[in-house]
């Protein structure tokens, strides 16, 4: 009889904290397609390609109320390669929820989160890429992020985001070094939305080999109804490298479809074996449901000088860089499933 008791108060406990939780949620993107790059002086690269329209994600977030407004608050998501099955973030050795993994408080204070995030400069660039930073479109390919490698995301990072305050909104975050050669990271945003308009701004430095990796930023949007039209523009340094982009882009739906166009362009400076860069696109996603859509993406990038950027990433996953100077063209169409 005893064997019997310990499972049910097991099973007691662990139902009175599903309970106290007030919400846990399991979500994820499931994105696939065909592609088609081709790269001056190289092959055709031909693909079952990912990632077209969304990030292919898998993750967990909940909250538990605390009481008296104030609420805990876990994230934890992990890039997937749903043509191989494989972590995304095991296979690049940057650990398996290398997307976010955070743990944090909010109320009307606003969030405190603690743990590997996005950093906080990047937050407002990919808001005024109509592409949303994914597929051949993506206007980040027109950029050599000067060998920075936690552009996207940072470890160790504690950050907090403002209450809604009348359309105001901003976060601030740091990390320290612990040791690495890329060290402490400290950065911000703040922005301003009303209606159809939003302005935002962000900086970041991260201590890096030789010197500061230094980013800063403005973006914004205004949509139209008939058309949302937004621009950004970003510069970077490392020591004495510079690059500076700006982007240009419009979406204009149809219903629940929507078509996009961007342009892009970067100038680079005093950055080994780096040259500037333009890459138009466009693409269109047609909704199937508000969680499945088909998608199409085209686009152009043209290299200036000893420039080798592509439309897809180069190296194991992706095709073989254009010659110096050369383009760049990429053509996909997909699939894209939210759950």
């Amino acid at each position: 009889m005893r064997n019997k008791i310990v499972p049910l108060t097991v099973l007691a406990a662990l139902s009175q904290m599903a309970q106290a939780q007030s919400n846990v949620t399991i979500f994820g993107t499931l994105d696939m397609g065909a592609r088609l790059i081709s790269n001056s002086g190289a092959s055709t690269f031909k693909s079952v390609g990912d990632q077209g329209n969304l990030a292919n994600r898998l993750g967990f977030k909940g909250e538990e109320d605390l009481g008296d407004g104030l609420k805990a608050t876990f994230h934890l998501e992990m890039g997937i390669l749903p043509d191989t099955g494989q972590s995304l973030g095991q296979t690049f050795g940057i650990g398996f929820f290398n997307r976010e993994a955070t743990v944090g408080l909010k109320g009307s204070f606003g969030q405190i989160k603690l743990g590997r995030d996005w950093t906080a400069s990047y937050n407002s660039m990919w808001v005024y890429d109509p592409s949303y930073g994914f597929g051949v479109t993506d206007t980040t390919h027109v950029s050599h992020n000067l060998g920075q490698p936690t552009y996207f995301w940072t470890n160790n990072a504690v950050s907090y985001t403002l209450p809604a305050l009348g359309g105001f909104y901003g976060q601030v975050m740091a990390a320290p070094g612990e040791g690495s050669v890329n060290g402490r990271y400290v950065g911000g945003r703040f922005g301003y939305t009303s209606g159809p308009f939003d302005v935002s701004v962000a900086a970041g430095s991260q201590n890096v080999a030789g010197g500061k990796f230094k980013v800063a930023n403005v973006g914004a949007s205004y949509d139209f109804d008939v058309v949302k039209i937004m621009a950004l523009y970003n510069r970077e340094t490392v020591v004495d490298a510079k690059e500076t982009r700006i982007v240009l882009g419009a979406t204009v739906p149809f219903g629940a479809n929507y078509a996009f166009a961007s342009y892009a362009r970067s100038s680079v400076s005093n950055y080994p074996g780096a040259s500037g860069a333009s890459q138009l696109g466009a693409g269109y996603v047609y909704a199937l449901s508000k969680r499945t859509a088909l998608y199409g993406n085209v686009a152009f990038l043209d290299n200036r000088d000893t420039g080798q950027l592509s439309t897809t990433n180069i190296g194991s996953f992706g095709a073989q860089a254009p010659t110096p100077g050369g383009n760049s063209r990429g053509v996909e169409a997909g699939l894209r499933h939210i759950f």
